[in-house]
């Protein structure tokens, strides 16, 4: 793997700035539900 890749930390963050992050998790099915509901508020 290319330096630039093993030292950017985009790719590779910091164990203090991993603490910070968010995950995102599949929604499976009720992803729809999601998608409706922020298509209500978008018209609102």
């Amino acid at each position: 793997m290319p330096k630039e890749v093993l030292d950017d930390p985009a790719v590779y963050p910091s164990d203090e700035v991993a603490k910070t992050l968010v995950f995102l998790e599949d929604l499976g099915e009720s992803e729809a539900l999601y998608d409706t509901a922020w298509e209500a508020l978008k018209k609102a």
